[in-house]
């Protein structure tokens, strides 16, 4: 009994004095931060922009698509498919069919874009795809329009400690890029 209350005083002691020190620490950068101060001018610790700032507000006008992401999210009572791997078939059928909703229901292409790369990186990427599968992806074509694109998994591979990627390439379009997709 005496070596564990030994124990617990060595810990308590330990945890004192990372905190004096942690202490000491805070009010020494505090001390610094003060000297330097008094050094430079405030102007000069900044950093101005030249030109005003542009700022483009996009506003999610589908519906289906906040359905979705309130009934399917993270935090959702019922199945969770953004951020979360599942393994059924049914999950990519959704993820297909959202891909083409956002082309349909979204005519502002630059929301449009930002729509289509989220259900990318956090629906798709975390379903079990195999190789040969075939998506309808919306991209942004070079006349700044949305088009839809049909592209085909071409390989899985382990990023690291089970980090899965999935290479897609497109189908008979020229201009289209391929897209490495990975979770996490």
């Amino acid at each position: 009994m005496i070596k564990f209350d030994d124990f617990l005083v060595k810990v308590r002691k330990k945890n004192k004095i990372h905190n004096l020190h942690t202490l000491l620490l805070i009010k020494s950068y505090k001390f610094w931060d003060k000297i330097l101060s008094y050094l430079f001018k405030y102007s000069s610790r900044c950093y101005q922009r030249k030109t005003p700032v542009h700022i483009d507000k996009l506003k999610n006008t589908s519906l289906p698509l906040k359905y979705f992401s309130d009934y399917f999210g993270r935090f959702s009572t019922s199945k969770t498919l953004i951020g979360n791997v599942t393994y059924s078939l049914d999950d990519i059928s959704v993820a297909k069919y959202l891909l083409k909703l956002t082309f349909t229901e979204i005519k502002n292409p630059k929301l449009c874009e930002l729509a289509t790369t989220e259900i990318l990186s956090k629906v798709l990427a975390y379903r079990s795809l195999q190789e040969n599968m075939r998506f309808f992806i919306p991209i942004l074509s070079p006349g700044y329009t949305s088009e839809l694109v049909e592209y085909s998994v071409d390989t899985l591979f382990d990023l690291w400690h089970g980090h899965v990627a999935f290479g897609l390439y497109p189908l008979d379009h020229p201009t289209a890029s391929s897209i490495l997709l990975f979770r996490g």
